[in-house]
C-alpha cells in the first residue's frame, strides 16, 4: 500500500490537475499551452492493470477551432510519478508516456516527484530508447521554500500544502498562513 507521502502529491495533482502543469513548467522550464487542464487519470490507471500504469494523468485541452469538430482538442498531457526512494527499474516510464500518448493522441511529458535534491538527480537521467528518448522532469520537494505569506498561500494554496508535508515544522507562521 503506498505511503502518505507517496499519495500527498499525486492526490494533490488528481485533485487539481492543473498543479501538475504549474509544476512542470517550473521544473523543466518549457511553456505549456494555456488550457483547461482535466484529470487523465481514468485513461491510464485501471484496478487490475494490463498494463504499465502511472499515477497521476492531467490532460491539457484547449477549444476546438471550427474546422476541427466540437469536442475540445488534446494538446498535452502531464504524467506525474512520485518517487521516494531510488529504483533502477523505473525503466517502465517510457511505456507509461507511450500508452499515454497513445489513448490521448498528444504530445506527453513525464514529471518524477522526490523528497530530496540528490533523488531529483538520480531519476533526472534520460532514457535511451534507440529511437528516441524519455526525458523526466524532475521536481524535488526538498527545494519548496516555506510559504509564511497569507497572499502566497491565498494564491498558491497547493504548492503550500506539499511545502508544508515536505518540512513539518511547529513554526506556526507556515500554518497561519494557510487559513488567513
Amino acid at each position: 500500500m503506498p505511503s502518505a507521502s507517496h499519495e500527498l502529491p499525486v492526490d494533490l495533482i488528481r485533485n487539481h490537475p492543473a498543479f501538475a502543469v504549474e509544476l512542470y513548467r517550473e521544473v523543466s522550464g518549457m511553456p505549456l499551452p494555456q488550457t483547461r487542464v482535466r484529470d487523465g487519470a481514468a485513461e491510464a490507471t485501471h484496478t487490475a492493470p494490463a498494463e504499465p500504469v502511472s499515477d497521476s494523468v492531467g490532460v491539457c485541452e484547449r477549444p476546438a477551432h471550427e474546422h476541427e469538430g466540437t469536442e475540445d482538442v488534446r494538446v498535452k498531457a502531464v504524467i506525474t510519478e512520485s518517487q521516494l526512494k531510488w529504483d533502477a527499474r523505473k525503466q517502465s516510464w517510457p511505456a507509461y508516456v507511450a500508452n499515454v500518448r497513445h489513448r490521448n493522441q498528444c504530445p506527453v511529458v513525464l514529471m518524477v516527484i522526490t523528497p530530496t535534491n540528490a533523488l531529483a538527480r538520480r531519476f533526472a537521467k534520460t532514457i535511451d530508447l534507440g529511437c528516441g528518448e524519455v526525458r523526466p522532469a524532475v521536481f524535488s520537494t526538498e527545494s519548496l521554500q516555506p510559504v509564511t505569506d497569507p497572499d502566497e498561500a491565498e494564491h498558491h494554496p497547493l504548492r503550500a500544502v506539499l511545502a508544508m508535508a515536505a518540512s513539518p515544522t511547529e513554526d506556526t507562521d507556515r500554518a497561519e498562513a494557510l487559513f488567513d
